[in-house]
């Protein structure tokens, strides 16, 4: 059986109602149509989803929070016992604290502004 006789023997012998079938055996072929959905772009759209903000808070936000908890428990653990020193400490959890709310606010909404970029376009509509 040479080459050109097997390629023969894969082909369909008979094609009806968008189906292939080959009647000595078992096999059919169904062909899905597929839809394809264009959603058009504004550079604006490009630039918010690339835009790297999330990552610059969420980064900040973990060194803060890390800075938060270490200055805490040097704190709470009573390890010093100069007040200058005691009270760069208070001082530095204090910052740490506050920059750690503010980096955890701009995360959540850099996170809620790039999920509405995302479902606009996934939608449709344009953002400008």
């Amino acid at each position: 059986m040479g080459a050109e006789t097997m390629a023969d023997s894969l082909l369909p012998n008979e094609y009806t109602n968008d189906k292939f079938v080959k009647l000595d055996q078992s096999i059919t072929v169904e062909y899905i149509p597929r839809h394809i959905k264009m959603i058009p772009l504004t550079e604006n759209d490009v630039d918010a989803l690339a835009s790297g903000g999330t990552d610059f808070n969420l980064g900040f936000l973990g060194i803060c929070v890390g800075a938060f908890i270490a200055f805490a428990l040097v704190l709470n653990i009573g390890g010093v016992v100069n007040p200058i020193q005691h009270g760069t400490h208070v001082g530095l959890t204090f910052a740490s604290g506050l920059l750690s709310v503010y980096f955890g606010v701009n995360t959540a909404k850099s996170r809620a502004r790039h999920r509405r970029v995302v479902n606009a376009l996934k939608s449709g509509k344009l953002i400008g």
